[in-house]
Formats: structure tokens, C-alpha cells, sequence
């Protein structure tokens, strides 16, 4: 304890203590009415003062079970909470008024009346004499302007009270806030939970502010608003998780349906023309092949990602779909044929990009129908050349979709290698002369220059997904 000097003890008629310390942040909310100090209870300063004015010398204390509840003076009750303290009921301008200068003091400048029968508290309010406190309504509240609070609560009644029952009403509600909102939030779209919560934190806080306006009741409503916030958190990271496994599975059904529509118009193809079932397999390992390889150039990077990579090889199936819309006597023709019967053979191109945006047409936009998009480019393009002079549409350059172009080279390597009721197989490394040859004029050049870096691996494609008719590589001898 540090206490005045004996002469001041001596000619003072009471004392008070002044310790206030502030709460764990910092801010100044509450501040001792009595103090312990060697098996004996002292009164602050501004209970002290009040004490003296109003001729009281003792004070009583009430307990509701067993905890200590009120510090009653004469007939004033003050209510403190289980520490003795006082919450400070600020008001929005300091009860220091009127407040006194002390050079009129001095000067002997201030009228008699004006301090008479009024409680004077003599201290510093000036921000550079630091004792300045932050508290709830100002950031810088003057030592004195805290005594001269508390003085003004007692004698006004004006107090801030948390009763006995407080804690238990707050753990009330937080249980049944927290059970309330499970049920609730649980049933309620995202959009309508977070509208509740911020509706229910809003009440919350609102209801604490009231009971402290007009009954002067402290409820802390932080708990119950975090329970709130903190199930609307956890009841939609659940939500979103079985979203999410909802959308997985619904993403799996999409793509077994896409697959499964791309292998009965691969049948349907093969009925027409049996020679297509390694054609197909094999072109689609190559389309992949390439794209994987083209994929590395800066120019095709962004464009042939992981998911347009994976729809290219699904899609690639398709690209012969319009065959079955041409003759039996122009499709399985053993000879060479007419220039009027190709022309309808070529015709086969359309007929498969007309198949495939109708189809596409009829999905909805949510069954994202872009394995159709690209089959049908493939489809439509795959027989367009570099220089123009492909059909159906004499496109040049980059004016074949990419998807077009790979599919060029991917189907001529591929009837190239294969033997044909028409044709005998070519070697690999003939079907490697005739695609360099044709750079830049059959081929867009990037194309084949990422086919000569993976050549390997299409030689090692057609092995695995060889026809039953004799291959280049196994028939060598029968290549004029």
C-alpha cells in the first residue's frame, strides 16, 4: 500500500483508495467500491467522499446466494458484481461539470455559490499529465471524470447492475440459441441462413443494448452470437460437403451417360462400316497423345488444359458418326470410287456435325453438352486440309478448329498403317514419310512436328490396338 504522508492522514477526516484497474483489453469498465488490506475493509475514494457528505460512516453488504450482490449505503443500494466492483454507467459528457479551473482558484475568481453544498473533486484533466484512461464512450477519459462517474452513479441511482441471475440466464441462452439454430439452420437454405443469423445475431445484441438502456441490466450477448455464427459455419461447411459429394456423383452419372452415348453411336457406326472398332480406339489414344504433346508448347498451353484433353479423347470416338447416313453401296464399295459417289461419301462429315448439334441442341445447358460441341467440330473438320483444298467446307489454315486439325493427321496415319479391303498396309515409318511430306499443306506444320516428337508412342498405340486385318508393321512386303 502506498498512503498519503502522516500529516495529510492526520488532517483528513476520511480516506479512500484509488486503484481502478482496467479490463484484460485495456478499456476501463468497472472499478472497486471496497478493497481487503490487513484483515480490514476500505472504501474508494469516491465512495469515501460520498460517505462524508452524506454523514454515513459504515457500510453493509448483501450477499444472495452466498455471493456478493449490493454495497448498501444508509438507503442507497448499490449493486457491484462478485468482486466488489461497480460497472460505470458513463454518460456521453463527463459528470465533471461545471468543471473549475484551478488558476481561478488561485486568483480567488470563483463565487462561493458555485461550489457550496457540491461535492469538488480536485485532479488533472489535461491529455499530456497522463493520467488519461481509455474507456467504452472516449478513448482518453480523464482520472478524476472516472471518480466524479462513479460519485454521480451513487448519488443518482443511475447504475449499471448484473444480477445473480445473469450467468445463468446467458448459459440459457446460448443453449437454447445453439439448439434453436441447429434446427432451424439445418433445414434453411444458405442464402436464408446467413438472413437468420444476421437477423438473430442483430436481435441478440439489440436485446442485450435494451435491457441496458432501460433497465440498466448487463446481458453479454457475445457467447449466444458466437454459438449462432459458429453452427452456421459448421451446419454449412457440412452442407457444402454433401454438395459437394452430391455434385461428384452427379458429375460421375454425367459422364457414364456421356461415354455411354459416345459407345452406342460408335456401335451404331460399326454396324455400317466393321472395319472402324481399332480405327476408333486407335485414333482416340492418338488425339490424346497429341494434344498431351502439343500441350507443352506455350501457344497450346491454356487452351488444351487437363479437362479439354480428357473430352477430346471421349470425343474422338465420333468423328466417323456421319457414315451411317451414307449408302451400303457407297460406304462398303470394294473398289475405287466414282467422283459423284465420293462427293456423297464426303457428305458424311456433315451428316455427323448435323447429328451432333442436334443432339447437343436438345440437352440442357446444365447437362454441359461440350463433349457434343467438340465431337461435332471433329466431326465436321477432320477432313479439311492445311492449304484448302480439304471438304466439306474448304477451310484454311487456322480457320480448322485444333481439334479439326489433330484429328487430320491422327485419321491418315491411321489409314495408312491399317490394311483395307481397298488398300494394303503401310509401314510406320512410310506413314511417317507421307505426313512429313504433307506439312503445310495437308497438315498444319505445329501438328505434325508434335506427331514426329511422339511418333513412338502412336507406333506403340497401333500395336496395342491392332485389327484383325494385317498392319503396316506386319506386312511390309505387301506395300507396292
Amino acid at each position: 500500500m502506498i498512503a498519503n504522508i502522516p500529516e495529510l492522514s492526520e488532517a483528513a477526516s476520511s480516506s479512500g483508495f484509488l486503484n481502478y484497474p482496467a479490463d484484460v483489453d485495456g478499456v476501463l469498465r468497472r472499478v472497486p467500491l471496497l478493497i481487503g488490506y490487513r484483515g480490514r475493509m476500505y472504501p474508494s475514494m469516491p465512495l469515501a467522499a460520498v460517505m462524508a457528505a452524506l454523514g454515513e460512516d459504515k457500510v453493509a453488504l448483501s450477499f444472495a446466494h452466498g455471493r456478493l450482490e449490493a454495497v448498501l449505503l444508509g438507503n442507497l443500494r448499490i449493486p457491484v458484481d462478485r468482486a466488489g466492483n461497480l460497472l460505470l454507467a458513463f454518460r456521453n459528457e463527463e459528470p465533471l461539470s461545471p468543471s473549475i479551473s484551478a488558476a481561478d482558484i488561485l486568483r480567488d475568481n470563483v463565487a462561493r455559490e458555485r461550489i457550496e453544498g457540491k461535492i469538488i473533486l480536485v485532479g488533472t484533466s489535461a491529455t499530456g499529465l497522463v493520467d488519461m484512461h481509455p474507456t467504452p464512450i472516449r478513448p482518453h477519459f480523464p482520472g478524476v471524470a472516472v471518480h466524479a462517474t462513479v460519485i454521480d452513479n451513487i448519488l443518482s441511482g443511475r447504475f449499471l447492475s448484473r444480477p445473480a441471475w445473469a450467468e445463468g440466464a446467458e448459459l440459457t441462452l446460448v443453449a437454447a440459441t445453439g439448439l434453436l439454430s441447429t434446427f432451424i439452420l439445418a433445414a434453411a437454405s444458405p442464402a436464408l441462413s446467413l438472413i437468420l443469423v444476421a437477423g438473430g445475431g442483430g436481435a441478440l445484441w439489440y436485446g442485450s443494448f435494451f435491457l441496458l438502456r432501460e433497465k440498466s441490466f448487463f446481458l453479454n450477448p457475445l457467447f449466444p452470437v458466437l454459438v449462432l455464427f459458429v453452427n452456421f459455419a459448421i451446419l454449412n461447411l457440412l452442407k457444402f460437403r454433401r454438395e459437394e459429394q452430391e455434385v461428384r456423383k452427379r458429375t460421375r452419372e454425367l459422364v457414364l451417360a456421356q461415354q455411354t452415348t459416345i459407345l452406342s453411336m460408335t456401335a451404331l457406326a460399326e454396324t455400317r462400316d466393321n472395319e472402324t472398332g481399332g480405327h476408333i480406339l486407335r485414333t482416340q489414344h492418338y488425339m490424346r497423345t497429341l494434344a498431351e504433346q502439343l500441350a507443352t508448347l506455350p501457344k497450346y498451353r491454356d487452351v488444351l488444359d487437363q479437362a479439354t484433353i480428357d473430352l477430346l479423347f471421349h470425343s474422338a470416338p465420333l468423328h466417323d458418326i456421319g457414315k451411317v447416313g451414307v449408302a451400303d453401296s457407297i460406304l462398303l464399295h470394294p473398289g475405287k470410287l466414282s467422283p459423284e459417289e465420293y462427293a456423297l461419301m464426303q457428305k458424311h462429315t456433315v451428316y455427323g456435325y448435323e447429328t451432333l448439334r442436334k443432339a447437343q441442341s436438345l440437352l440442357r445447358k446444365e447437362h454441359n453438352p461440350s463433349f457434343l460441341l467438340i465431337a461435332g467440330e471433329i466431326a465436321y473438320t477432320h477432313h479439311e486440309k492445311w492449304d484448302g483444298s480439304g471438304y466439306p467446307r474448304g477451310l484454311k489454315g487456322e480457320e480448322i478448329p485444333l481439334s479439326g486439325r489433330m484429328m487430320a493427321l491422327a485419321d491418315v496415319y491411321d489409314a495408312l498403317i491399317a490394311a483395307r479391303r481397298y488398300k494394303p498396309a503401310y509401314s510406320h515409318q512410310q506413314a511417317i514419310r507421307f505426313i512429313r511430306e504433307g506439312s503445310g499443306s495437308h497438315f498444319d506444320p505445329e501438328v505434325v512436328e508434335a506427331f514426329l516428337a511422339v511418333e513412338k508412342s502412336f507406333r506403340r498405340i497401333s500395336r496395342r490396338f491392332a485389327d484383325a486385318m494385317t498392319s503396316g508393321d506386319d506386312a511390309e512386303a505387301a506395300v507396292p
